[in-house]
């Protein structure tokens, strides 16, 4: 029992390691202000009228909604898609991706209905 345990410790090392130097990294950029824009007016001007536009929906038209947002990526017809990747909103989003520096690879905003 004694050599499962050092076996099992032995080799959760490295991961534990990995975890401790990730997690200093990540707090160090949250710690460095580069995620300031997170309360930006706007951004959260465009979720609490997300938040409006969909708090009557069902579950069943919540479902509906994704479903239409998974047939359209990929196709010729994307216009659900197209409202929510072509506004000022998805705009401010990627400008935030790329000042990160490649930090942040891709930012995901979901409403209250998680749409």
């Amino acid at each position: 029992m004694r050599y499962l345990l050092l076996s099992t410790a032995l080799l959760l090392s490295p991961v534990a390691a990995f975890a401790t130097d990730y997690q200093a990294q990540m707090t160090a950029f949250i710690d460095s202000g580069q995620l300031a824009w997170l309360s930006d007016a706007a951004l959260v001007a465009a979720v609490q009228a997300q938040n409006a536009t969909t708090a009557s929906l069902t579950e069943a038209e919540i479902i509906a909604l994704d479903d239409t947002w998974r047939a359209q990526v990929g196709t010729a017809e994307t216009t659900l898609v197209d409202s929510v990747l072509d506004n000022a909103t998805a705009d401010f989003l990627r400008q935030q991706v790329e000042a990160s520096g490649g930090v942040i690879t891709e930012i995901i905003v979901m409403d209250a209905a998680g749409l």
